[in-house]
């Protein structure tokens, strides 16, 4: 008998039945090299705890020592197999791709020199990258995982259903920057947090935007 799948949120795009070709896997890398510079060459060294499940890996980082490009990878897992068993796994295997391109690469670009030349500019330049990175893989429809696959799980709670995805989206990197800041006492980094939240927020709608035209 078929096991019974919920309804799909919009956290992870649908695919469009393309087949996986060569030239797909090259802008998912390209995307993903950029997504792995931005962590390493200016987030990182900056301590932005930027929200998403980077910012909680970050965290782990100044805390504990632990690789950020690893503990993303090992903090979605849970997430990706809770979606799998609700949703179906068609829903997540986009997600999983796009979480172990952009976490791979977050971790081999672990020793890159870092390249900021301040706080403020480093939080810009990651945020630009990071953002361009994120628009590229969700234009492809692909994703990165983190706070939109538990946004979707919490989507099937009683709480989730008061609240639209984004919004929800926005409470668990609110509470991931607010944690960033009870971690470390930086009231700058958790400024910077914000003001790298919102340029990542106008490169991936910028991204996506040119897309669409093109299309």
């Amino acid at each position: 008998m078929k096991r019974k799948t919920h309804k799909r949120p919009d956290s992870v795009p649908k695919s469009d039945g393309g087949s996986f070709s060569v030239l797909l896997l090259h802008r998912l890398i390209f995307a993903s090299v950029l997504f792995g510079i931005g962590m390493n060459a200016f987030i990182i060294p900056c301590e932005v705890v930027a929200g998403g499940f980077s910012g909680v890996a970050l965290i782990f980082n100044l805390i504990f020592g632990s690789p950020v490009g690893l503990t993303v990878i090992l903090l979605n897992l849970p997430f990706l197999a809770a979606n799998a068993a609700v949703y179906g796994f068609g829903y997540i295997k986009r997600a999983l791709i796009g979480v172990f391109l952009t976490g791979g690469f977050t971790e081999l670009f672990d020793r890159a020199k870092p390249m900021m030349p301040g706080r403020l500019s480093g939080a810009l330049l990651g945020g630009a990258f990071v953002g361009v990175a994120m628009g590229m893989i969700f234009s492809l429809g692909y994703s990165t995982g983190g706070t939109d696959l538990a946004a979707s799980l919490i989507c099937r709670t009683r709480l989730g259903g008061r609240l639209s995805l984004g919004m929800l989206i926005f409470v668990c990197d609110a509470l991931i920057i607010a944690g960033g800041y009870a971690a470390v006492r930086d009231s700058d980094g958790a400024l910077l947090a914000v003001i790298c939240v919102i340029v990542q927020s106008f490169f991936i709608d910028a991204v996506m935007k040119r897309r669409k035209k093109i299309l």
